[in-house]
């Protein structure tokens, strides 16, 4: 898991008076990071942020971004009756927001972007006591509301932390504030606390539990999202970002590929529907892109074994034999110690998962969810599914 940090002292260790006690590291501890570049920093603006998108020396798997509380701060002048998105400054403000967001969306990764905490819990006359106009509010309400537009744009998870903060400012008994502004240590790990339910919270697709020994796979269409944002002449309109997920009540891993189309999705979940129906009782079925691939093993009235195959980048789950997990070659049966034809040199990797027919019918329902939120292409209309 590679995990990369943006933005301010929001996200530092600095003023939690605690090791290694800041909103980054915490979080990094609890997805289980292998590599962390933390590329936050103190008084940290958007310009900044931009320089450290150059910076960047990984392809994460998850991103955080803490940013504009101090562009709303570092103005000429704290008191005068301009903030609003009227304001030049402001409009800058969201203009280089947009340019990180883009450059963030590149990634094809989950982004966790934040909304800017209110310090005075909304009192007017702590806010007049900082130094700052009821003007000062307007302007911070625009940022945060262009904040959540944004991050449904783009498709990025929203840590609401105007929401989250509420009733823990400086005045409260129970502040997750230090130094008027900056989160304590209970602050951070509020934060990190609440990304990390983010993190763990699925796209909602198919999911397949296993009911023996509460394994999951889950698929679904990440953030409702093409592959190609414009247009395209050909099959690659079809392309689109898929989430997968295999978790444990205790482990998870998390990838994105773009590695189904729009009709391919459409195939599973029909295919998915007959097993719950009864109609099918052997089979299986394959994509274009060998990356994913299902096959039914067994069923009963009562339970059906799917056997689901997953590109395994990796050998992180040759340690898991023990829970089913196992390696063999793309298109083949064959384990990885055999060789086979070169044209089928994928590592691949299997479990089987027992599940009910009421688990294998609501998955396929949930695909065809996923299918009628995304925006509509010519010739891809959902009109015609289920």
């Amino acid at each position: 898991m590679k995990y990369l940090a943006l933005g301010d002292s929001v996200s530092i260790d600095k003023y939690t008076g605690v090791e290694h006690g800041g909103a980054v590291n915490q979080f990094s501890k609890l997805i289980g990071a292998d590599e962390l570049q933390d590329l936050t920093h103190d008084g940290f603006t958007t310009d900044a942020v931009i320089g450290s998108l150059e910076k960047i020396s990984m392809k994460p798997d998850v991103i955080t971004l803490t940013l504009g509380g101090n562009d709303l701060l570092q103005r000429p002048s704290w008191n005068i009756d301009r903030y609003s998105l009227k304001d030049p400054n402001t409009k800058e403000t969201l203009k280089k927001l947009h340019y990180i967001y883009s450059q963030l969306y590149r990634f094809n990764c989950k982004v966790i972007v934040n909304t800017i905490y209110d310090p005075t819990d909304g009192d007017e006359a702590l806010l007049r006591q900082l130094g700052m106009s009821e003007k000062f509010r307007e302007a911070y309400d625009d940022v945060n509301n262009a904040i959540r537009k944004m991050a449904r744009r783009y498709g990025f998870l929203l840590s609401d932390l105007q929401q989250l903060f509420l009733g823990h400012g400086i005045n409260s008994a129970d502040t997750w504030l230090t130094m008027e502004i900056e989160p304590n240590h209970a602050g951070a790990t509020a934060i990190a606390n609440h990304w990390y339910q983010l993190f763990l919270e699925p796209d909602k697709g198919m999911v397949l539990t296993d009911v023996h020994d509460g394994w999951s796979f889950s698929l679904a269409i990440n953030k409702f999202q093409y592959e190609y944002k414009g247009e395209m002449n050909n099959d690659d309109n079809q392309w689109l970002l898929v989430s997968f997920r295999v978790a444990s009540p205790d482990e998870s891993w998390h990838w994105t590929d773009p590695s189904l189309m729009f009709d391919e999705v459409k195939m599973l979940s029909a295919w998915l529907a007959d097993i719950a129906a009864g109609n099918s009782t052997t089979g299986d079925i394959d994509f274009l892109e060998p990356e994913i691939r299902f096959k039914l093993l067994n069923r009963t009235n009562e339970l059906i074994t799917l056997r689901v195959y997953i590109y395994n980048p990796d050998a992180q789950y040759a340690s898991r034999s023990k829970h089913g997990f196992r390696q063999i070659w793309a298109r083949s049966e064959q384990p990885l110690t055999k060789p086979v034809n070169p044209d089928y040199m994928i590592p691949m990797v299997y479990k089987d998962y027992v599940v009910t027919p009421q688990n294998i019918l609501k998955a396929s329902q949930s695909l065809l969810d996923n299918l009628r939120q995304l925006p509509s292409r010519e010739g891809l209309s959902a009109d015609d599914i289920g």
